[in-house]
């Protein structure tokens, strides 16, 4: 019998290593798997996150419409218009907005020398000066800024006094026709006259039984196409800014299509451009350059200078 210590050991059998890794091969396969998933999801995600920016901006202006009709409501179905030829303040003119809570002490100008444009510039800060007499005063910050519109976002930030303070003025995604507020007749020809003291800036109270075609007529609208990388103009041809009318109905204006009605005939040119000074933007109105916006002037005013005013209408058909 051989002792236990001189017996030869047995050397167990190796098993196989498992490879629990991957090849490069795999890895390449497996990268690529997911750069196509992303390919085919990306866009449709982006048309989805476009078409929520798109309903909540149609809602912003559902509501700001509403707060227009409740005006006129409560005040014998006159647009909203705070001019008027006969002020408390003995220095008063048609041009000046007062604020609320510092009557004659402080107010707004939209006339010279503080705006050659008249007031027409009111329209780019029309929800401001409504909304003053507003509670809570942080709520309107809601619905004046456009989904997309990076620069007012921005605006508010380095000003947030603007937020609460009864004495700013300050601008909106979303334009308020001169039309209007203004007398039809400035807007009967190719170029409307300028608006001036010597002619009350036109001013007069429209009223909501002159409107020929609510369903037509433009009432707020996204300044530009704030949707898309460039953020082109309302009225460039590649934009499709939203819009409400005053009806009370709201939907996405395709510019080019309103540039084909108007050709067409089907509706009439708009009474000029708009065309204002950058340098006055960025100066009183606080909405050029220096405070971050940055404007293309020029194109023809659709929904800004409508034909014959209030009486006209702004597109053929609706989507």
């Amino acid at each position: 019998m051989i002792p236990r210590s001189h017996r030869p050991s047995r050397t167990p059998a190796r098993r196989p290593r498992r490879h629990c890794g991957f090849t490069l091969v795999e890895l390449l396969v497996v990268v690529a798997v997911v750069a196509l998933l992303v390919a085919i999801l990306l866009p449709g995600l982006a048309a989805a996150r476009r078409a929520g920016q798109a309903a909540v901006s149609l809602s912003n202006l559902r509501q700001q419409t509403i707060i227009i009709s409740t005006y006129m409501n409560e005040n014998k179905d006159v647009f909203v218009n705070p001019f008027d030829k006969t002020r408390p303040c003995p220095t008063t003119s048609t041009h000046w907005v007062w604020v609320q809570s510092r009557l004659c002490n402080l107010g707004w100008a939209y006339g010279p020398p503080y705006s050659n444009a008249g007031t027409e510039a009111y329209g780019y800060h029309w929800l401001a000066h409504t909304l003053y007499g507003s509670e809570p005063m942080t709520s309107r910050q809601q619905i004046i800024i456009a989904p997309g519109d990076s620069a007012l976002a921005q605006w508010f930030v380095f000003n947030r006094p603007a937020q609460n303070n009864l004495e700013w003025i300050f601008p909106s995604s979303y334009w308020y026709s001169p039309t209007f507020w203004q007398n039809p007749a400035r807007f009967a020809g190719l170029n409307r006259p300028d608006a001036s003291a010597a002619n009350d800036y036109f001013i007069r109270r429209n009223r909501g039984n002159e409107v020929q075609h609510p369903s037509r007529k433009v009432l707020l609208f996204e300044s530009r196409d704030y949707l898309q990388p460039r953020k082109p103009m309302w009225f460039e041809g590649s934009a499709r800014a939203r819009a409400s009318f005053v009806d009370g109905s709201a939907s996405e204006m395709v510019t080019s299509d309103i540039w084909a009605e108007s050709r067409q005939g089907l509706i009439p040119a708009p009474s000029g451009t708009w065309n204002p000074s950058i340098a006055e933007m960025s100066g009183y109105l606080e909405y050029g350059p220096r405070q971050g916006f940055d404007w293309t002037t020029g194109g023809l005013a659709y929904f800004w200078a409508t034909r014959d005013g209030i009486k006209g209408w702004d597109v053929a058909t609706r989507r």
